[in-house]
Order: C-alpha cells, then sequence, then structure tokens
C-alpha cells in the first residue's frame, strides 16, 4: 500500500530526568513511515492524565530514558503498516461513519478497486456496492467480494480471512496492471489505454 505520508516533523515532549516540570524537553522529530505493525495519525486531541505527573515528579520510577510525555491522543490515520490493513478494513466496514479510502489504499489501488467493482457488482440492487467513492467501505466490499464473500442479505459481514484472501488477489491483479503499464511504456510500437489493460486482467484468469 502507498505511504502518504511525506516525513514531517512533529513536535514531541520527552523526559531525561524526574524532577520539576522543568525536566520537559520540547523537540522535533522527523516521523517516517508507519512500519509493519504501526499506525500513523495526525494528532487532533491528546491527553495529558495525572498519572503522567506522577512519572515526571519521580512518584513512579521511569527505567529507560528519554521518556514521551502522554500514552492518551485521538485523530485521523494518515497510512497504515502492511499488517494493520486487514483490521483497519474489518474496522471501518463495521461503523456507520464514512472513513477515507486514502487510508488503506493508494490512488491508483482506488482506480483498480473501481474497475473490479464494475465487474463483480450484480444485476439487482442487492448485489450492488452501496457505497460511495468517498467512503473505504466501498472499496472494502470490493476486496471482500475477490475474498470469495457472496454479498447476499443472509451472509454475515466479511472477516479477517475473506479481507487476507482478497487482499492477496487483489495485489496480484494491481501487480499485472503495472506490468501492463511498464510494458506499454517501454514498447514503441503498442498504445493501450488504462481501459484496455483492465480488460485484459478480466480476460485472464483471476
Amino acid at each position: 500500500m502507498e505511504q502518504l505520508n511525506d516525513n514531517k516533523i512533529s513536535g514531541v515532549i520527552k523526559i531525561y530526568s524526574q524532577g520539576d516540570p522543568e525536566v520537559l524537553v520540547y523537540e522535533e522529530e522527523l516521523v517516517g513511515d508507519p512500519a509493519a505493525n504501526q499506525i500513523l495519525l495526525t494528532h487532533k486531541a491528546i491527553g495529558v492524565n495525572f498519572v503522567d505527573t506522577m512519572f515526571r515528579n519521580g512518584t513512579f520510577p521511569i527505567t529507560k530514558f528519554p521518556m514521551g510525555a502522554g500514552v492518551e491522543a485521538s485523530g485521523i490515520i494518515e497510512s497504515v503498516g502492511k499488517d494493520i490493513t486487514h483490521f483497519i478494513m474489518q474496522i471501518a466496514y463495521a461503523i456507520p461513519e464514512e472513513s477515507c479510502p486514502h487510508s488503506c489504499f493508494s490512488a491508483e489501488e482506488v482506480e483498480c478497486l473501481e474497475h473490479q467493482i464494475e465487474q463483480l457488482e450484480g444485476k439487482t440492487d442487492k448485489l450492488k456496492n452501496p457505497y460511495t467513492s468517498s467512503d473505504l467501505k466501498r472499496y472494502i466490499w470490493a476486496i471482500a467480494r475477490l475474498g470469495g464473500w457472496k454479498r447476499y442479505q443472509s451472509e454475515r459481514k466479511p472477516g479477517i480471512t475473506t479481507f487476507w484472501i482478497g487482499l492477496q488477489k487483489f495485489t496480484a491483479i494491481s501487480d499485472q496492471v503495472k506490468h501492463f503499464q511498464l510494458a506499454d511504456q517501454s514498447s514503441k510500437k503498442v498504445r493501450t489505454t488504462t481501459t484496455h489493460w483492465y480488460q485484459l486482467l478480466h480476460s485472464s484468469s483471476f
């Protein structure tokens, strides 16, 4: 998945020793892309509890310095590590609020998923994708369908295994699209459109 972070500078409060409030040190750090098991947030609200004060003043011991001040925050998910995507999709599909598609998928992947949705939707309203392009659930629906979910109203919501299978298939499709694009760019005789790439894929054995 594409990482959306541009290696931004973030402010952070650190403690190098315990004592009065003067031990609190403000620093700036370069924030890179999240590791496989991490989520990158843009903080909109943070909390400092009384227990944080007790760590700072020495009431509670600190075994490793420097220590960050505060452990609670809420904000907007900017990008996720590859091992987190399955859980983000499961959470997003379970809540009524809209989630940004780019918290899981790049612009190119969203385009690829839109072409998949055209192929995966059925003829009846029950088998059509009910979500808008501004909602992550629209593209989770496509991943679940690729993973074998039938989308009948009587069927339970897709789970982690379905998402995993769907992501594996989608990754293979996305990789083939990139292969077609690279082959097309390197050829002086062949010039195809994006739609043609997807038509080639849908005529293959996926």
